[in-house]
């Protein structure tokens, strides 16, 4: 059986989520944690924005890995181009 649709049950739904709405989401960071973070925005483009705190590091790791892969493509930093993506729950039938 495939596990996709299994999974997808239990996606989180952002979109109107009180407990969003309420700040939950700027607390989900591990707790103990006292290093340098870097707060994000989303473009809230499916409900409410949220604000995701990272650890620098993962941030820096984050960046690094998207111009990687930029890079397999010619573009560099500065240039300008335009990114096309969809990301389907799951696979057709």
């Amino acid at each position: 059986m495939n596990a996709l649709p299994q999974a997808a049950n239990r996606v989180l739904v952002v979109e109107d989520d009180p407990h969003l709405a309420a700040g939950v989401a700027e607390n989900l960071r591990a707790e103990g944690y006292s290093g340098p973070t870097v707060t994000m925005l989303t473009s809230g483009t499916t409900g409410s924005p949220l604000r995701p705190t990272l650890s620098r590091d993962a941030y820096q790791r984050s960046y690094a890995a998207i111009w990687f892969h930029y890079g397999w493509a010619g573009v560099k930093r500065g240039d300008r181009f335009a990114t096309l993506a969809g990301h389907p729950v799951a696979p057709p039938p």
